[in-house]
């Protein structure tokens, strides 16, 4: 068995911004390898192997390729209900270059530009002032509780600190907390790991939505790829000549395979792995954890809120939304509500007309009389069979050792995915450059 490490992954994130996605080196005969999954990871695995002159079959179970990236458009717009940024578009993320080649528009989504509502109305620029200090001094004790926090410790201890003597400025740091931690790690701060906050690595840069959607990445980079969709995976088994995989179309035989399946179907145990996959490496598998996202998409007539706003939040004991205006990109008033953890997965069970009525509550308290929506669209990740969550995300009791771990290759199986990406987990260029890694691996066999 080969171990990559954290410096494993440094340096393919170096190899990949020094040349173009996919490059691997073919050895001998044509072999035949089989990809489970048709997200990122896997379409840029078995693009990249494709391209090396290997038989490549992709199975996917799904009805449409793009796993966690979807695009829906039934709101007469593109909105993204699963991956909806390029965190750090810089040069030396490799999401940029191919959101580039493909000449896609772009809006740079800027977190400053907000508007935080109390008691019906925008709260005071020195209330502003206020919250943002107390927010500093939240996150730098929060570091120094990091220091010498045990590997159970979570977020939650950050939020035991005394109030300012102000309930709006109290209520508006929690949010922030909620914002900047809990809805961009899709977790609460009792499920969140404190050791390992703010441990992994980012590229430097701004962040992009795309006009088009992420869907178009995927059929970009789906092209001339052999794709069975509709096909479920039931076991992968493997041989010292080859693997074998079950589906629910049938047997599959192949030299070797790249596994790509979400954390959250890996600790489904719907897949079976025979021989079982090692010891270390189940063990990861049950102390990692993945995240739930859950995004509600609401078309109205006009927009009642500032138009040139990029988000909006409503300061309340919580549970929070995080509004998202869409009319910088796409010049139509919807809303995106933001929202994740117990208070996700709860949503999830509930009606839609239950779920439109508990955002526009929030939305009415902001904005005093708000119309129904003409469209409403709402995402189901934790419930759906094959994704069981949005993305992982570092968990009390885990550490990014587990991410590595999850990551080590088994006899012919590599793995790929954001959560093998120890550097950038629960990102989309972090399962890009693990797609590439689990090329490049199967291509020195």
């Amino acid at each position: 068995m080969n171990k990559l490490g954290r410096g494993d992954f440094i340096k393919i994130a170096i190899l990949a911004a020094l040349f173009p996605p996919g490059i691997v080196e073919a050895k001998g005969p044509t072999k035949k390898v089989l990809v489970v999954g048709a997200g990122m990871a896997g379409l840029t695995a078995a693009g990249s192997l494709a391209k090396a002159g290997y038989d490549v079959t992709v199975l996917e179970a799904r009805n449409r390729i793009g796993g966690r990236m979807h695009t829906d458009s039934s709101l007469g717009m593109p909105l993204d209900l699963g991956a909806a940024w390029v965190h750090g578009a810089s040069p030396s993320n490799p999401l940029t270059s191919i959101v580039q080649s493909l000449s896609l528009k772009t809006l740079v989504t800027d977190a400053d530009s907000m508007a935080l509502y109390y008691d019906g109305s925008e709260i005071e620029d020195r209330t502003y002032e206020a919250i943002d200090e107390a927010t500093r001094k939240l996150f730098q004790r929060g570091m120094r509780l990091k220091d010498e926090a045990s590997i159970r410790a979570t977020m939650s201890q950050v939020l035991q600190f005394r109030g300012s003597g102000s309930t709006v400025v109290d209520l508006g740091v929690r949010w922030h907390f909620a914002s900047e931690i809990e809805i961009e790690l899709a977790a609460d701060a009792n499920e969140l790991s404190l050791k390992y906050w703010d441990e992994d690595e980012a590229f430097a840069g701004p962040e992009w939505m795309v006009g088009s959607g992420f869907s178009a990445i995927a059929q970009y980079l789906a092209r001339g790829l052999k794709i069975r969709a509709g096909t479920v995976v039931r076991q992968i088994s493997q041989n010292r000549t080859g693997v074998s995989l079950e589906t629910s179309a049938g047997s599959y035989q192949a030299d070797y395979a790249i596994v790509t399946l979400p954390l959250g179907v890996l600790k489904s145990g719907t897949v079976q792995f025979r021989p079982g996959l090692s010891a270390k490496k189940q063990s990861s598998i049950a102390r990692m954890k993945m995240g739930t996202m859950k995004k509600v998409a609401l078309l109205f007539s006009h927009a009642f809120w500032p138009p040139e706003l990029h988000r909006m939040g409503l300061l309340q004991k919580g549970p929070f939304f995080e509004f998202w205006n869409m009319m910088p990109l796409h010049g139509r008033p919807v809303l995106v509500a933001l929202t994740q953890g117990a208070f996700a997965r709860e949503l999830e069970g509930k009606s839609e007309s239950f779920v439109k009525d508990r955002v526009l509550s929030d939305l009415r308290a902001m904005f005093g009389k708000v119309p129904d929506p003409k469209g409403f669209l709402r995402t189901r990740w934790y419930s759906d069979p094959f994704s069981r969550g949005a993305y992982s995300m570092i968990a009390a009791g885990s550490s990014l050792q587990d991410f590595e771990i999850l990551a080590e290759p088994e006899g012919r199986i590599a793995f790929a995915g954001e959560a093998c990406n120890p550097l950038y987990p629960g990102t989309l260029h972090g399962a890009l450059l693990s797609g590439q890694k689990a090329a490049r691996i199967i291509a020195s066999k």
